[in-house]
């Protein structure tokens, strides 16, 4: 669930310029770890699908589906996951990829 964006895309999911967007961080509209952080090199890239949750909620990021979503995604970091939870998370990627393997030979 994490998809992150520049800008340029963030703008479009939000239907705003570069300046708004700046505006929304500042104001705490957009919330910093959660809707927005920083690449290795600084720049500011934005999490697409919260985002795109946050333009449904209205914009109001005390909506309850908004807060819920955002709680998946926060329960979704690694960081947040227990050593076993993290291994059988292994497991069902590992078993996804080998299953869509699977998929795109039967396709061939």
């Amino acid at each position: 669930m994490t998809n992150f964006c520049n800008s340029q895309t963030a703008e479009q999911i939000m239907n705003c310029c570069k300046r708004t967007l700046m505006r929304y961080r500042q104001q705490q509209r957009l919330l910093e770890g959660i809707h927005w952080g920083r690449n290795p090199s600084g720049k500011v890239v934005y999490n697409a699908d919260l985002i795109r949750n946050l333009v449904m909620c209205g914009g109001n990021i005390d909506h309850p589906d908004h807060e819920k979503f955002i709680q998946m995604y926060l329960d979704s970091l690694p960081e947040n996951q227990t050593r076993k939870s993290r291994k059988v998370a292994k497991r069902c990627e590992a078993l996804r990829g080998t299953k869509q393997t699977n998929q795109a030979t039967v396709a061939v």
